[in-house]
Protein backbone atom coordinates (compact mmCIF):
# COMPACT_ATOMS: atom_id res chain seq x y z
CA UNK A 1 0.00 0.00 0.00
CA UNK A 2 1.26 3.31 -0.91
CA UNK A 3 1.34 5.67 1.95
CA UNK A 4 1.01 9.69 0.90
CA UNK A 5 4.07 11.53 1.85
CA UNK A 6 2.62 13.38 4.93
CA UNK A 7 1.77 9.94 6.50
CA UNK A 8 4.98 9.06 6.78
CA UNK A 9 7.93 9.83 8.77
CA UNK A 10 11.56 8.77 9.30
CA UNK A 11 12.35 8.09 13.23
CA UNK A 12 16.39 7.41 13.69
CA UNK A 13 16.55 6.25 9.96
CA UNK A 14 13.40 3.83 9.80
CA UNK A 15 10.60 4.62 7.97
CA UNK A 16 7.01 4.79 9.90
CA UNK A 17 3.93 6.34 9.71
CA UNK A 18 2.93 9.50 11.57
CA UNK A 19 1.90 9.83 14.59
CA UNK A 20 -1.47 11.10 13.49
CA UNK A 21 -1.69 7.98 11.29
CA UNK A 22 -0.55 5.32 13.73
CA UNK A 23 -3.42 6.64 15.59
CA UNK A 24 -5.84 6.32 12.81
CA UNK A 25 -4.75 3.02 12.15
CA UNK A 26 -4.85 2.05 16.05
CA UNK A 27 -8.87 3.09 15.94
CA UNK A 28 -9.62 0.33 13.50
CA UNK A 29 -7.41 -1.90 15.17
CA UNK A 30 -7.70 -1.88 18.87
CA UNK A 31 -10.56 -1.40 21.41
CA UNK A 32 -11.52 2.14 21.98
CA UNK A 33 -10.28 2.76 25.19
CA UNK A 34 -7.09 1.48 24.23
CA UNK A 35 -7.23 4.28 21.06
CA UNK A 36 -8.86 7.24 23.62
CA UNK A 37 -5.62 6.94 25.95
CA UNK A 38 -3.46 7.15 22.88
CA UNK A 39 -4.89 9.87 21.34
CA UNK A 40 -5.12 11.38 24.33
CA UNK A 41 -1.53 10.53 25.25
CA UNK A 42 -0.16 11.80 21.96
CA UNK A 43 -2.29 15.45 22.19
CA UNK A 44 -0.80 15.67 26.00
CA UNK A 45 2.48 14.91 25.10
CA UNK A 46 2.49 17.56 21.97
CA UNK A 47 3.31 14.67 19.50
CA UNK A 48 0.59 15.27 17.13
CA UNK A 49 -1.75 18.59 16.57
CA UNK A 50 -5.16 18.34 16.17
CA UNK A 51 -4.59 19.85 12.12
CA UNK A 52 -2.39 16.79 11.58
CA UNK A 53 -5.43 14.57 13.30
CA UNK A 54 -8.38 16.34 11.14
CA UNK A 55 -5.81 16.12 7.76
CA UNK A 56 -5.27 12.24 8.57
CA UNK A 57 -8.99 11.55 8.68
CA UNK A 58 -10.13 13.87 5.68
CA UNK A 59 -7.60 12.11 4.00
CA UNK A 60 -8.54 8.48 5.03
CA UNK A 61 -12.22 8.91 5.60
CA UNK A 62 -14.36 6.98 3.66
CA UNK A 63 -17.75 4.86 4.41
CA UNK A 64 -16.83 1.44 5.79
CA UNK A 65 -13.12 1.74 6.49
CA UNK A 66 -12.19 0.62 9.37
CA UNK A 67 -12.00 3.01 12.40
CA UNK A 68 -13.03 6.25 10.38
CA UNK A 69 -15.96 5.89 13.00
CA UNK A 70 -14.00 5.96 16.06
CA UNK A 71 -11.57 8.13 14.88
CA UNK A 72 -14.21 10.93 14.02
CA UNK A 73 -15.96 10.77 16.90
CA UNK A 74 -12.68 10.78 19.30
CA UNK A 75 -11.92 14.41 17.29
CA UNK A 76 -15.10 15.93 17.42
CA UNK A 77 -14.97 15.10 21.75
CA UNK A 78 -11.80 17.05 21.37
CA UNK A 79 -12.62 20.54 20.10
CA UNK A 80 -9.74 23.50 20.07
CA UNK A 81 -9.53 23.83 23.94
CA UNK A 82 -9.35 20.22 24.92
CA UNK A 83 -6.61 19.84 27.55
CA UNK A 84 -6.03 15.94 27.45
CA UNK A 85 -5.27 13.82 30.48
CA UNK A 86 -1.31 13.26 30.93
CA UNK A 87 -1.86 10.16 32.33
CA UNK A 88 -4.08 7.26 32.73
CA UNK A 89 -4.23 8.18 36.26
CA UNK A 90 -5.51 11.32 35.43
CA UNK A 91 -7.91 9.98 32.66
CA UNK A 92 -9.84 7.37 35.72
CA UNK A 93 -10.35 10.66 37.38
CA UNK A 94 -11.92 12.31 34.87
CA UNK A 95 -14.06 9.13 34.38
CA UNK A 96 -14.69 9.40 38.28
CA UNK A 97 -15.84 12.86 37.99
CA UNK A 98 -18.42 12.35 35.38
CA UNK A 99 -19.99 8.88 36.69
CA UNK A 100 -20.29 10.71 40.59
CA UNK A 101 -21.52 13.79 39.07
CA UNK A 102 -19.23 16.09 39.59
CA UNK A 103 -18.90 19.56 38.19
CA UNK A 104 -16.13 19.34 35.04
CA UNK A 105 -12.60 20.21 36.67
CA UNK A 106 -10.29 22.44 34.53
CA UNK A 107 -7.29 20.55 34.04
CA UNK A 108 -3.77 21.31 34.10
CA UNK A 109 -3.86 25.03 35.09
CA UNK A 110 -0.97 27.22 35.92
CA UNK A 111 -1.33 28.95 39.26
CA UNK A 112 0.73 31.47 40.84
CA UNK A 113 0.69 33.99 44.07
CA UNK A 114 2.84 37.14 44.68
CA UNK A 115 6.49 35.60 43.84
CA UNK A 116 5.01 34.22 40.70
CA UNK A 117 4.36 30.76 39.34
CA UNK A 118 3.59 28.05 41.99
CA UNK A 119 2.75 25.36 38.99
CA UNK A 120 0.52 24.02 37.09
CA UNK A 121 -2.13 22.10 39.15
CA UNK A 122 -3.78 18.53 37.66
CA UNK A 123 -7.17 19.59 38.69
CA UNK A 124 -9.23 22.93 39.35
CA UNK A 125 -12.62 23.46 40.95
CA UNK A 126 -12.26 26.89 40.55
CA UNK A 127 -15.56 27.85 42.11
CA UNK A 128 -15.26 25.52 45.22
CA UNK A 129 -11.47 27.29 45.12
CA UNK A 130 -9.99 23.69 45.07
CA UNK A 131 -6.68 22.20 43.45
CA UNK A 132 -6.82 18.28 43.05
CA UNK A 133 -3.61 16.74 42.70
CA UNK A 134 -3.55 12.81 41.47
CA UNK A 135 -0.17 11.89 42.36
CA UNK A 136 1.69 8.63 40.35
CA UNK A 137 4.20 7.08 42.27
CA UNK A 138 6.71 8.11 39.34
CA UNK A 139 6.82 11.47 40.11
CA UNK A 140 5.45 11.74 43.95
CA UNK A 141 6.90 8.80 46.15
CA UNK A 142 10.74 10.05 46.97
CA UNK A 143 11.37 12.37 49.82
CA UNK A 144 12.23 15.13 47.88
CA UNK A 145 9.16 14.83 45.99
CA UNK A 146 7.24 14.30 48.79
CA UNK A 147 9.06 17.75 50.38
CA UNK A 148 8.24 19.70 47.11
CA UNK A 149 4.74 18.77 47.08
CA UNK A 150 3.94 20.03 51.03
CA UNK A 151 6.07 23.43 50.01
CA UNK A 152 3.55 23.96 46.99
CA UNK A 153 0.51 23.19 48.79
CA UNK A 154 1.77 25.67 51.18
CA UNK A 155 1.68 28.13 48.63
CA UNK A 156 -1.45 27.13 47.08
CA UNK A 157 -3.28 27.12 50.24
CA UNK A 158 -1.88 30.56 51.69
CA UNK A 159 -3.48 32.45 48.62
CA UNK A 160 -6.58 30.43 49.04
CA UNK A 161 -6.91 27.11 47.78
CA UNK A 162 -7.26 24.19 49.52
CA UNK A 163 -5.23 21.08 48.02
CA UNK A 164 -6.69 17.49 47.75
CA UNK A 165 -4.34 15.34 46.79
CA UNK A 166 -5.10 11.32 45.64
CA UNK A 167 -3.26 8.26 44.96
CA UNK A 168 -3.41 5.86 42.08
CA UNK A 169 -5.60 3.46 44.80
CA UNK A 170 -7.87 6.08 45.63
CA UNK A 171 -8.98 7.24 42.46
CA UNK A 172 -9.52 2.97 41.63
CA UNK A 173 -10.28 1.86 44.16
CA UNK A 174 -12.19 4.09 46.49
CA UNK A 175 -13.34 6.52 44.29
CA UNK A 176 -17.11 6.88 45.89
CA UNK A 177 -14.90 8.21 48.72
CA UNK A 178 -12.59 10.54 46.54
CA UNK A 179 -16.04 12.03 45.07
CA UNK A 180 -17.18 12.44 48.57
CA UNK A 181 -14.07 14.45 49.74
CA UNK A 182 -14.71 16.78 46.61
CA UNK A 183 -18.12 17.49 47.45
CA UNK A 184 -17.32 18.32 51.34
CA UNK A 185 -13.67 18.87 51.64
CA UNK A 186 -12.76 19.45 55.28
CA UNK A 187 -10.96 22.14 56.50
Amino acid sequence: MDLPAHHRALVDGIPCTTVARTLFDLCGDVNAARSERALDTAIARKLVTRAQLWRVLIDLAEHGRKGTVLFRTLLEERGPEYVAPESELESRFVELTRRYGLAEPERQVDLGDADGCIGRVDFLFRGARLVVEVDGAEFHDGLVDRRRDEARDARLTAVGWRVLRFRWADVVDRPAAVARAIRFPCG
